[in-house]
């Protein structure tokens, strides 16, 4: 997305809890991470995707220090969906436009055993003056595919007919 195209309301809140959520991952993180999911895909310019929270994937270690960091903010009320599926040191972080979720060592189960879900490359996008870290477009398809729900399938569908170029 250009820098000097409208802001959608999605994008402003997006700026805005990224604006403030940077500084801490940035100080907190000593291992790589990412935005994944809606939030990765709107930064990376795909289009028609609605952000309604940001996930942030880490390392167990650093989901610990984030965590701890921001502990009077964790939203203890909130349960992930899907626990069957997924499993992290999981915790929504309120307080910003939109809600943060930090996974640490976020696990997928596949055919009866847990797989880690580790992006296979990092790119820095350059995002209405915010530098934020996420897996390549191809990458980001990967995942999102492997999840297998239907909201992924449709952002799946959506990365393929943009990098395919339909």
């Amino acid at each position: 997305m250009a820098a000097s195209a409208p802001m959608t309301a999605d994008a402003v809140a997006l700026h805005a809890t990224l604006s403030a959520a940077l500084p801490v991952l940035h100080a907190h993180c000593c291992e790589p991470w990412w935005l994944i999911g809606s939030a990765a895909l709107h930064v990376s310019g795909v289009p028609g995707i609605a952000v309604h929270d940001i996930d942030v994937l880490v390392s167990d270690a650093d989901a610990v220090r984030l965590l701890a960091h921001w502990r009077e903010r964790i939203d203890d009320a909130f349960q992930p969906e899907r626990t069957d599926l997924f499993r992290s040191r999981f915790g929504r972080i309120g307080g910003f436009a939109l809600p943060l979720e930090v996974m640490g060592n976020l696990e997928l189960l596949r055919d009866g055993e847990w797989q880690p879900v580790w992006p296979a490359d990092r790119e820095a996008i350059e995002w209405h003056g915010l530098t934020v870290p996420v897996p390549s477009l191809p990458a980001q398809c990967v995942i999102l595919e492997s999840f297998g729900r239907p909201k992924d399938i449709a952002k799946a569908v959506a990365l393929r007919q943009r990098l395919s170029g339909c």
